[in-house]
């Protein structure tokens, strides 16, 4: 994680930490392989509105001080959350939503702590009475406004196509960089030119899989040689059906399934 201001703030609340320490070990058992950055964009996320809620409330120390039914409205003030004042609308929508699982999680992570310990059996209640205000005011508060930037954000967006021109010289680019870099390597392998060579190939990956293009970058090894396994064995039935394009196309290309 960067060091910067926000990591110092998250290192000095030990929920935030604790939390990010749960949401590591549920999705190190998921079979994606970018649980690592989904953990610490939730933990950034809560150190980035921590910091703004105590530029506004001085007294609060960490994230449990927030545990608090009267300390609600800092957790709802839209400007914790970006929101643009003339418009009323939210800069990151999707930080909101995002923002309040974090904060129910830190509920449920923060209650089973204070039970772990009979000393701090009594702040239970305070926990309840928080989270039961975070539940049933939070959507009216923030969610509603955010739902509705984002499907502002989707009627209003511009649906920009690249001209045919540009891609073939792209394409042609990249065909060049490739054969570069090949006979680089064949004459000094080297770690750079080797590098540089995954780029190209990503990149032409990137424009073939235009639909969902930030899958590529989590395809493994494995994947691809399992994928080619599969596309030996072919369906002779569903072969005859095809047209003579359709045949040639098979024969190049490949589907590979990517966990994200």
């Amino acid at each position: 994680m960067k060091y910067d201001a926000v990591y110092r703030e998250i290192l000095g609340d030990n929920l935030i930490l604790e939390f990010g320490r749960r949401k590591y070990d549920e999705k190190n058992n998921d079979s994606s392989p970018n649980y690592r950055r989904y953990v610490k964009d939730r933990m950034r996320e809560l150190g980035r509105f921590m910091g703004v809620v105590k530029q506004k409330a001085p007294g609060i120390r960490g994230l449990v001080d927030l545990f608090c039914a009267t300390k609600y409205r800092l957790t709802s003030d839209p400007t914790n959350t970006r929101v643009h004042a003339p418009s009323s609308k939210y800069d990151t929508s999707l930080l909101v939503l995002k923002l309040k699982q974090s904060l129910l999680k830190c509920c449920y992570v923060y209650r089973g702590m204070c039970l772990d310990n009979f000393e701090t059996h009594g702040l239970v209640k305070s926990i309840d009475m928080y989270e039961s205000r975070l539940q049933k005011k939070f959507k009216g508060d923030c969610s509603k406004l955010a739902h509705k930037t984002l499907e502002e954000n989707k009627w209003n967006a511009e649906d920009r196509l690249p001209v045919a021109s540009d891609v073939k010289k792209l394409h042609d680019n990249l065909k060049k960089e490739e054969r570069k870099f090949k006979d680089a390597l064949e004459v000094n392998p080297t770690e750079d030119f080797y590098r540089k060579l995954t780029e190209v190939v990503l990149c032409q990956i990137i424009m073939l899989n235009r639909r969902r293009v930030g899958e590529v970058q989590f395809m493994t090894l494995d994947q691809y040689e399992k994928a080619l396994k599969l596309g030996d064995k072919e369906d002779e039935e569903v072969a005859g059906s095809l047209s003579e394009m359709e045949k040639a196309l098979v024969k190049r290309l490949q589907l590979i399934y990517i966990i994200p």
